[in-house]
């Protein structure tokens, strides 16, 4: 996990100094991006948010939902935590929403740089949330995103 951290450490820290300033961590349960997310916060190199959590917040103030007002949303975490990386974990929610969910955080990277746990697999450029046949499955394809991927089970520990 040591040489996970090495690789994922050198990209973030590189993060300000590009264009469109996007990362994603994937893997699958149990895999250490949550660990991973908190590690890169716990180092000083971004904030975590839990996104399920604050987006959930705020989705009980609302009576209707839309691309827009959850763009809002992310654009709020930048007062409440000033400016900086921001590290973006526990996204199923905005899934639910059958948003397009790489393209909302691509959009925020030309603000704030991002990095985002997706909690799937993705191979190829191909993004995939769940499994197919199942009613949360969500699947697309980019080839321009950045991509670490996370593979061996560590329980959360690094």
């Amino acid at each position: 996990m040591q040489e996970s951290w090495d690789v994922i450490s050198q990209q973030v820290k590189q993060l300000p100094t590009q264009l469109h300033p996007f990362y994603v961590i994937a893997g699958k349960p149990g895999t250490g991006k949550t660990a991973m997310a908190r590690r890169i916060a716990d180092e000083g190199l971004g904030v975590y948010v839990n996104l399920s959590f604050a987006l959930a917040q705020y989705l009980l103030r609302q009576q209707d939902i839309d691309l827009v007002s959850v763009h809002d949303l992310l654009m709020c975490c930048e007062e409440i935590y000033s400016s900086g990386l921001f590290v973006f974990d526990n996204i199923e929610l905005l899934m639910t929403l059958k948003l397009q969910v790489v393209p909302l955080f691509q959009e925020f990277s030309r603000y704030h740089p991002a990095v985002v746990i997706w909690p799937g697999t993705v191979e190829d450029g191909i993004f995939q949330y769940s499994m197919p046949n199942l009613d949360d499955y969500y699947y697309f394809r980019d080839m321009s995103v950045l991509v670490t991927t996370l593979e061996h089970k560590s329980g959360g520990n690094l």
